[in-house]
């Protein structure tokens, strides 16, 4: 059961102060058993076990992998939350983090953000709920940030989403419908309180749908991390295999605005070694991949 190896590139030369942000999607517990995963291996999406080997515990050890190592996120973002207050947020606070959590309406998993307390605070917290044509609000939410830091690094905003889901035309055009709407209302916070800004989450959406290329440029300035670093054009965030096929592609986001430059990132495990059975495995808890970037503070 060892974690699929990843290796850190580095982009640029280190500019500091820097700033690392980790985002994921951890499959939610109550969307494992009902997800589909006709090849997960049997007691591999089981939330706790009494072996240690529970998706619980490792998400738990993947995330102090990464507090613990060279890398360590000043910022982690998750989407399918549904164990909050009982696991996540007392696990990470033992690890230095503060964190706030807002759910989807209706259902129990939604989304959360923690900062690394000896470096950040959280000022303030915003919850855009998306909306239909009609005003009427969606499931889908995000959940924004504006965040103090300490040791002189100023401020920034930090906004993290998860899409809606499914590949067809309704789905897309929500999706585009809420990716517009965020846009507007970063920028809308950009012109009351401007601030170096940093996106991200399941987008749901692959890098050259209308949904994605409809969030760069405009006052916002976004830019995306896509391809992720050291990956080849089989880019991949999420790789399953469902009843209805298998599925390889990017869908899993970090973006960033004026005032921050990207200096290198977390690559891809090689096709090779992930598991025929795809994500989730014993390997790997979650259907998709954890990015995971550093950016520096940058004159805008």
């Amino acid at each position: 059961m060892a974690p699929l190896p990843r290796t850190w590139h580095q982009q640029a030369a280190p500019v500091e102060p820097r700033i690392i942000v980790f985002s994921w999607n951890l499959l939610a517990d109550a969307l494992a058993g009902c997800g589909g995963f006709v090849h997960a291996p049997p007691g591999s999406l089981e939330w706790e076990r009494a072996d240690g080997r529970g998706r619980k515990q490792r998400i738990l050890a993947e995330l102090r992998a990464a507090i613990g190592g060279d890398q360590q996120p000043d910022i982690i973002c998750l989407q399918e939350v549904d164990h909050f207050a009982d696991h996540l947020q007392p696990a990470l606070k033992a690890l230095g983090y503060s964190g706030c959590f807002e759910p989807k309406r209706p259902g129990r998993d939604g989304l959360c953000l923690f900062v690394r307390d000896d470096r950040w605070s959280i000022d303030a917290v915003e919850i855009l709920r998306y909306s239909d044509v009609s005003g009427r609000p969606h499931g889908q939410l995000a959940l924004i940030a504006r965040l103090v830091g300490r040791q002189g690094l100023g401020s920034l905003r930090v906004a993290t989403t998860h899409l809606k889901a499914k590949a067809v035309p309704a789905s897309e055009a929500l999706r585009l419908r809420q990716c517009r709407q965020l846009k507007e209302h970063l920028q809308a916070l950009q012109v009351q309180d401007p601030l170096p800004t940093l996106l991200a989450g399941d987008f749901n959406a692959p890098p050259d749908s209308p949904e994605i290329l409809s969030l760069p440029g405009g006052s916002l300035g976004l830019q995306s991390v896509e391809p992720t670093p050291g990956c080849s054009v089989e880019a991949w965030t999420t790789w399953k295999v469902r009843a209805a096929g298998e599925v390889q592609r990017v869908i899993d986001y970090i973006w960033f605005g004026p005032g921050l430059a990207w200096l290198g990132g977390l690559g891809l495990p090689a096709g090779s070694d992930l598991p025929s059975t795809g994500l989730p495995c014993w390997e790997y808890p979650s259907d998709h991949l954890h990015l995971c970037h550093a950016f520096g503070l940058v004159s805008p």
